[in-house]
């Protein structure tokens, strides 16, 4: 549970962050890059820490989801076309491919992840190499 809401944190910092250049109207949008179709156990933690601290996806935040349907040749399709709709921020938790492929994408879009380092989990938040 400390992961998901350490992940809430890192991304409304990130919101907050681009906020100041954003029209008052705008919704702001949160990219997803999944290996694979359907929403896990952190997704679906992401989105209920999101709604606690207000955020409620498709209202007045919007979670763009992009699945590689299992080929990870698909990450950088996927990244580039989270960066050409103007997410604020990319999150992915599958692995070095879809953080490789976000990074190569954009040099200014924060981009957030979980990976582990022997068997703790720790989130790392990298704008680019």
């Amino acid at each position: 549970m400390w992961l998901s809401r350490l992940l809430v944190v890192l991304i409304v910092f990130a919101l907050c962050s681009s906020a100041e250049a954003q029209q008052p109207k705008k919704v702001p949008r949160i990219g997803c890059l999944k290996l694979v179709s359907g929403l896990g156990a952190l997704d679906l933690a992401f989105r209920e820490r999101l709604r606690e601290i207000g955020y409620i996806d498709g209202q007045n935040i919007v979670i763009e989801w992009r699945f590689a349907n299992g080929k990870s040749e698909r990450y950088p399709l996927l990244a580039a076309d989270l960066v050409q709709i103007g997410v604020e921020a990319i999150v992915t938790n599958s692995g070095d491919d879809p953080i490789l492929a976000a990074m190569k994408a954009t040099k200014t879009i924060p981009i957030i992840f979980e990976t582990k380092l022997t068997s703790l989990p720790v989130l790392r938040y990298s704008s680019g190499p």
